[in-house]
């Protein structure tokens, strides 16, 4: 799988980025496309993940909160290749991309169904109550870490 990051909202990869979110949030979901594309793009990080025939087939962004702190935002999979395993590649690229960028946080929105997924990447449920987002059950979870070597691109 071959990944690229890009902060240009008129390049293909953030193009190929928006094709994903709007099959997974907007067509499978039921998201509206306006709540789905926010005033928040231009700021993020946007990652694709592209397959061996350079099919775009995961998606997520980062937003930085604070000098130590980044929002993962938008995580999604192409339905054909979820059970893959692809999750846990996209989120090592998540977090070597946090890493190199300087972050030591890195917090999230998770739907509540996939919480257990999360945990076992080592996030941890904030202290804060369940919320709707877009109609769908929400918590907080956050992982922190260290500079290491660990995190490699």
């Amino acid at each position: 799988m071959k990944t690229v990051w890009t902060n240009d909202i008129n390049s293909e990869p953030y193009r190929d980025a928006l094709s994903i979110r709007k099959e997974v949030f907007v067509k499978e979901q039921g998201i509206s496309l306006d709540r789905e594309i926010d005033k928040y793009e231009a700021d993020c990080l946007h990652m694709v993940g592209y397959d061996a025939d350079n099919k775009p087939v995961y998606t997520a962004r980062l937003l930085a909160l604070t000098p130590n702190t980044v929002k993962l935002q938008r995580v999604a999979i192409v339905e054909a290749y979820r059970g893959q395993g692809l999750g846990h590649e996209l989120m090592a690229e998540v977090e070597a991309k946090a890493a190199l960028e300087n972050y030591s946080q890195i917090i999230l929105g998770a739907q509540t169904q996939v919480t257990g997924f999360y945990e076992a990447m080592g996030y941890e449920i904030m202290d804060t109550p369940e919320y709707l987002d877009a109609g769908i059950i929400h918590v907080d979870m956050q992982k922190s870490f260290s500079f290491t070597n660990e995190y490699t691109i």
